[in-house]
């Protein structure tokens, strides 16, 4: 499986560097989620820079994730003395369109929203599926209760608290786009369209990981193996080590799931909570979420 995690940290970067049009912006984001899914890196000018940040993580976290699959054995070449090397990609991406396509079956490309272009799918897939008509793409929308995601995003450093004076406006334009996004999945009219996106709730992942893992599979036409199961009865069930050790990494895959979907009420204050549901009340009906500030407050009381 040709596996690469939050890619678009890169376009992040450049953007952060270099003064550039939204247009533009779109463009390059687009080329290289496009190279990524078909393997063809020489197609567009971004798809190959991309592979200028392969040789290490590209992520803000060296332990985002634990494998890097261009820095894996099916990239790696061998000197005359039997020494394992690995090319410089960006140098020569046709190697990396070789590897890619003549070595993995499958290709799998996990984006945050929060990085796609104007934060929204609506006009983001539609331009994907477009540009790679032969390419059999899914794409599997997993959405967040939106209390457990601004929780995770002030955690992580990337916005304010509530006590910040723009909270109800920030909290507000987050949930609008997850809205939007979520709506647009929900309101596809092609029935081709249709066929090629599933949506999946945070909670069902979270309370069903091994149901949930199944249904993923079949959705995306792959054969289950038993070992994945094993892996998710281990990766939601850690002892106590494992545990202590994955919450000092915000990105680990390895949680307890029987906690880790209201994990957020015990971390959120309600007062933050209570600014949430207000701003966010429609998406919350559109989740089939219910508020529970007021809960919170009566247990606290």
């Amino acid at each position: 499986m040709f596996t690469v995690y939050e890619p678009l940290w890169v376009t992040k970067k450049w953007f952060s560097k270099l003064v550039i049009e939204d247009d533009k912006q779109v463009k390059l984001t687009e080329d290289v989620v496009n190279a990524l899914l078909s393997c063809q890196f020489t197609r567009s000018k971004a798809g190959t820079a991309f592979l200028a940040y392969t040789p290490r993580t590209w992520l803000n976290s060296a332990n985002v994730f634990e494998k890097n699959v261009f820095r894996t054995a099916s990239f790696a070449t061998k000197t005359k003395t039997g020494r394992k090397t690995w090319p410089n990609l960006y140098q020569h991406p046709e190697f990396a369109e070789d590897v890619c396509l003549n070595k993995f079956k499958h290709s799998v490309v996990k984006v945050g929203q929060i990085r796609v272009p104007y934060e929204s799918i609506s006009v983001f897939i539609p331009r994907v599926f477009h540009a790679n008509p032969d390419t059999d793409i899914r794409i599997l929308h997993i959405v967040r209760d939106p209390r457990g995601s601004i929780n995770s995003r002030i955690k992580n450093g990337w916005i304010s608290d509530f006590t910040y004076e723009g909270f109800p406006e920030l909290a507000a334009n987050i949930c609008d786009k997850i809205e939007a996004n979520v709506q647009f999945g929900r309101d596809l009219e092609s029935d081709w369209l249709k066929e090629r996106y599933m949506e999946i709730t945070y909670r069902d992942i979270t309370t069903m990981p091994i149901t949930t893992a199944k249904k993923i599979y079949k959705f995306a036409g792959f054969e289950m193996p038993d070992s994945l199961i094993d892996w998710i009865v281990k990766s939601t069930n850690p002892d106590e080590d494992e545990l202590i050790e994955a919450l000092h990494n915000p990105y680990s895959h390895v949680r307890d799931s029987s906690r880790n979907n209201v994990k957020w009420r015990s971390e959120s204050p309600i007062k933050r909570v209570r600014v949430i549901e207000q701003q966010c009340k429609k998406l919350l009906d559109l989740l089939g979420l219910d508020e529970v500030a007021d809960e919170m407050e009566t247990l606290c009381s």
